[in-house]
């Protein structure tokens, strides 16, 4: 008996291969099916699909390990070098300098009175109200704060003025300071307004460097220990500032014998082998400083025409202002 149509196999060669047809389904290739105990014919087809992925993905990854850790060693290396761009602008000394703002040198300028003297007189009429507090009691932060205030209004320190300088390198390169000298002086009348005077023990006498204004050309002058005046400072001594370093100049300035002064300080350095100078004063105000007003050379009396005058304990105004007791030079 015939097989019928659905169970008749045919046979037939199509590009030297036997396929089988009349099976449903993909056709299969019977020389390339698998013999039991002999593996694969060597005419098997190449892989694909996720066999295909698979072998690619294994014969490219050493390829991809090698590429990955070249790209880390290149990163590294790039990293390295872009991190140490910013340190090298921030040492580089002169880059630096330049991006930085402000002067040189950053100066604090302060009129003190170490000394336990606190005298001052003014050109015109000064007012101490009689409720203020150094009217009842001295108080010794009270003096100091109507000192600064007679400052603000053009008063005068009597005798001698000592200022209190701090100075402050604002460069990475070290700063020399070669010189500090007086400029920008006004010669004037002897103050005879208003004086305030005070004095209160137990204050110290520790400048160091020393200006006497009746010199045609004052200079900063070196106190010994045993307060003796010496030679120049800036001749025998040196300042050299660092980066943020400060250092303190203790300065007192005497007044001329017959006239007022007012002036501002110049201080003079050297940065990068390069003279340069800078300005200080008073918040914008020329210090300012006058001998007393005697009424005779060596006297011991001095003549205003108001005084405040202390007590010991108190300011009080003086009944006889034109025969006020003070040192005269």
């Amino acid at each position: 008996m015939e097989a019928g149509p659905r169970e008749q196999r045919r046979f037939r060669l199509r590009s030297g291969r036997i396929v089988q047809s009349g099976v449903r389904g993909r056709p299969r290739d019977l020389r390339s099916r698998p013999v039991a105990g002999r593996g694969r014919s060597n005419n098997s087809s190449p892989p694909t699909g996720k066999r295909q992925r698979r072998r690619t993905w294994l014969v490219a990854k050493p390829f991809g390990w090698a590429l990955a850790v070249i790209g880390t060693a290149v990163s590294g290396v790039l990293v390295a070098a872009l991190t140490a761009i910013p340190g090298q602008v921030i040492d580089d000394s002169s880059l630096g300098d330049r991006i930085r703002r402000g002067p040189d040198i950053l100066v604090s300028a302060e009129a003190i009175n170490d000394d336990g003297n606190y005298t001052i007189a003014t050109n015109g009429p000064y007012d101490i109200p009689m409720g203020a507090k150094v009217r009842n009691s001295f108080d010794l932060q009270e003096m100091l704060s109507l000192l600064r205030s007679v400052r603000s209004v053009g008063g005068f320190d009597v005798g001698r003025l000592r200022i209190r300088l701090i100075l402050q390198g604002n460069r990475n390169r070290q700063i020399q300071v070669t010189g500090l000298e007086v400029s920008d002086v006004e010669q004037l009348p002897v103050v005879r307004g208003t004086l305030i005077q005070a004095n209160a023990q137990g204050g110290v006498k520790n400048e160091r460097v020393v200006f006497d204004l009746s010199d045609d050309l004052p200079r900063a002058r070196i106190v010994r220990d045993d307060g003796s005046v010496g030679g120049s400072y800036f001749a025998e001594r040196s300042i050299s500032l660092q980066d943020r370093e400060q250092v303190v100049l203790l300065s007192e300035f005497r007044s001329r014998a017959t006239s007022a002064t007012k002036f501002r300080l110049r201080i003079n350095y050297i940065i990068d082998g390069q003279d340069r100078a800078a300005t200080i004063d008073d918040q914008g105000r020329k210090f300012a400083v006058t001998p007393p007003s005697c009424n005779q050379p060596g006297s011991h009396t001095g003549g205003y025409d108001k005084a405040y005058v202390s007590n010991g304990s108190s300011l009080q105004l003086s009944q006889t202002p034109s025969r006020v007791y003070i040192n005269c030079p």
